[in-house]
């Protein structure tokens, strides 16, 4: 009997999952939900634009946990790649990381059915789970699965910043979802205003800079401060200390993963370079201007080491304890996130060239001192002059989806899934499989379907450095479950 399995998302998680049970399946029946807009692509890669590039490099990016140079391959296969993206330290526009994805999708299609492997391709969301145990898709057809597989990528949160912003949004200078939305809604002349200094704030700037704009920009964030430079991941520096067959015991704890990562620091630099890596500046001018030296000088070697360390985290995170998954979350967040909120040397350099201009301003305030005024026509940063035209929430993407909240919840009020108590939002995981746990008795004789969860789906239970790689370990490990269940 075929295995029947269903892939509810078909963007860069959901997508891998599917090549990885293509290459690893047979005799399966598999169908795949989504919205055409979002194939290959999701929210992250659906800007088609060589301004926005992958944070992280060739060497670290690829479909195939157990192949990471799988990507560096494609790459030097095509001619009409630019030579320069065809290095492991590159980093890359997103829309080739979506062409990679596609063009290895067809691959394995076209393979199919040497395996028996029948692939269906959906142009909706299945939105419905009901008693029956059958899904429903939003033409009220019926789908019976064994093995369901979320891969929902960065879906709505129940607070977001336009519930934050509230007034401020129902203006017509407002925009939604950063850059996902500019596109034709900004002047060349339009005094820009960009709510949040994270990754997206800087692919808005980026966008903008690519479409000619000319007016003035402010980034404002109550931090006040931007993403670190990313730096190569150290060619083929292989640590001694924090690799990751170091880490086959049962337990892990976090004061022995410290003294690893400061002994493995010590082999790289000086005890007097250490403290130097983590001090940050107040002024992010002088912060950026500092990360770019360090990059262009090789100096960001801590950043190598915490490219390893978070690896054995997210692969080992539940062998740590409970108080210390606290910890790590707690103290070392900022550092965590400093790392992973990181953009290339290329963009870095774009954004020191508009503050050097004048064009662009970084401004640490909350977004409740930003006010709109009618008799200016625009909006104001309290104690500032400047109006600004347009205002841009650069949060983090979250796109309702309301296909998926109510699947998800139909799912949820019968059964199949349930929540962690302990984890807001987040589904109850198994730490082994990626499997959402449920209420039903395991020697219950209801057929209910194994459930999955991939991705940012699993945002709040990880600690995820690389959401590329990761989601090829997810599918991997799920692939390798479905097959032997």
């Amino acid at each position: 009997m075929k295995k029947k399995i269903a892939i509810v998302g078909a963007g860069p998680c959901g997508i891998s999952v599917l090549i990885n049970l293509l290459k690893n399946l047979s005799n399966s029946d598999i169908s795949i939900f989504d919205i055409n807009q979002n194939f290959c692509k999701g929210n992250s890669f659906r800007v088609d634009s060589d301004s926005l590039l992958l944070n992280t490099t060739v060497d670290t990016t690829s479909v195939f946990y157990e192949d990471r140079l799988h990507f560096f391959k494609w790459l030097n296969s095509k001619k009409d790649i630019p030579k320069k993206y065809k290095l492991k330290s590159a980093f890359v526009p997103r829309n080739l990381a979506s062409k990679y994805l596609f063009e290895t999708l067809n691959e394995y299609l076209l393979k199919s059915s040497e395996k028996n492997n029948n692939v269906r391709i959906f142009d909706f969301f299945l939105f419905k789970y009901d008693a029956k145990h059958t899904f429903i898709d939003t033409s009220m057809n019926e789908y019976l699965f064994k093995y369901v597989i979320l891969c929902t990528g960065h879906t709505s949160s129940s607070i977001n910043m336009k519930c934050k912003l509230g007034e401020l949004s129902n203006n017509d200078g407002y925009i939604e979802n950063s850059f996902l939305n500019i596109n034709g809604k900004i002047h060349k002349n339009d005094n820009v205003l960009i709510i949040g200094s994270n990754l997206s704030a800087i692919d808005t700037m980026l966008l903008l800079n690519e479409s000619k704009h000319q007016g003035k920009i402010c980034i404002l964030s109550k931090s006040g401060s931007l993403p670190s430079v990313r730096s190569d991941m150290g060619g083929d520096y292989k640590p001694k200390y924090l690799g990751l067959e170091g880490f086959k015991s049962e337990t892990i704890s976090v004061n022995h993963l410290k003294r690893l990562f400061f002994k493995e620091l010590l082999l790289l630099t000086t005890k007097e370079d250490v403290k130097s890596y983590f001090l940050i500046s107040k002024d992010p001018k002088i912060q950026l201007e500092t990360d770019i030296l360090n990059c262009i000088y090789s100096k960001n070697k801590w950043q190598v080491l915490v490219f390893s360390m978070l690896e054995i985290l997210t692969n080992y995170w539940f062998k740590f304890s409970t108080a210390d998954r606290i910890l790590i979350k707690n103290k070392y967040k900022k550092i965590i996130d400093r790392f992973i909120s990181s953009m290339p040397l290329e963009n870095a350099l774009l954004l020191k060239d508009y503050l050097n201009n004048g064009r662009l301003e970084i401004t640490k305030s909350s977004h409740e001192n930003v006010y709109y005024s009618n008799s200016k026509k625009g909006f104001l940063i309290k104690n500032k002059n400047v109006v600004y035209n347009k205002i841009i929430d650069s949060s983090p993407i979250n796109i309702e989806n309301k296909d998926f909240s109510s699947l998800l919840n139909s799912m949820l009020e019968i059964g199949v899934v349930k929540t962690n108590i302990n984890r807001l939002n987040s589904l109850d995981i198994d730490n082994k499989f990626f499997k959402c746990r449920n209420d039903f008795d395991a020697n219950s004789n209801i057929d209910t379907p194994i459930v999955y969860a991939i991705g940012p789906t699993l945002r709040n239970n990880l600690i995820v450095s690389n959401f590329f790689l990761e989601s090829s370990r997810q599918a991997n490990i799920i692939t390798n479950h479905i097959s032997t269940s």
